[in-house]
């Protein structure tokens, strides 16, 4: 393996401040061209924007041996299996669900009734884990944890660190 590769992510929704290089933001009209462009290796809707992954982002480093990061719904963990069957996937199951809401809050970017709807949304996606191909990882919203959760995550895919 040769490294990590993040790829890009086309969405509907509007820029925030925290949101990584990788995001592509594009309007609704020109996702769903996209989507008949086959353009993504995997897409779906989040409450009422839409995500894509690049196909381009995904097949390039996998072809050349390097690991491709991914943080996709359920249905999207089935779409990418799909294409790469041999894929590893590693599902990071929330010790406690209530994290999510903790994390917007403190982000202050998002109002009530669309934090209480994500949340929704989070709890018909941990019921739909279960039916996922892959290692179980628990995870906690706590920074405390994250060395744990990562090394678990390491571990996983068989790699050692010192």
């Amino acid at each position: 393996m040769k490294g990590f590769s993040v790829p890009r992510v086309a969405t509907t929704r509007q820029r925030r401040a925290d949101d990584g290089p990788q995001y592509v933001y594009v309007c609704r009209d020109v996702f769903l061209r996209m989507v008949g462009d086959s353009t993504f290796i995997e897409h779906d809707a989040y409450l009422s924007y839409y995500y894509g992954t690049f196909r381009e982002d995904v097949i390039s480093p996998v072809i050349g041996s390097q690991a491709v990061v991914l943080d996709l719904t359920p249905r999207g963990v089935e779409q990418v299996v799909r294409v790469i069957p041999d894929a590893i996937v590693i599902v990071i199951q929330p010790d406690d669900p209530t994290w999510l809401l903790t994390r917007l809050r403190e982000r202050g970017t998002q109002e009530e009734s669309e934090i209480l709807d994500r949340q929704k949304n989070l709890i018909e996606f941990l019921k739909q884990l279960d039916r996922l191909p892959g290692t179980r990882v628990s995870a906690s919203y706590s920074p405390s944890s994250w060395d744990q959760t990562f090394q678990e995550i390491l571990d996983s895919i068989g790699v050692v660190t010192f």
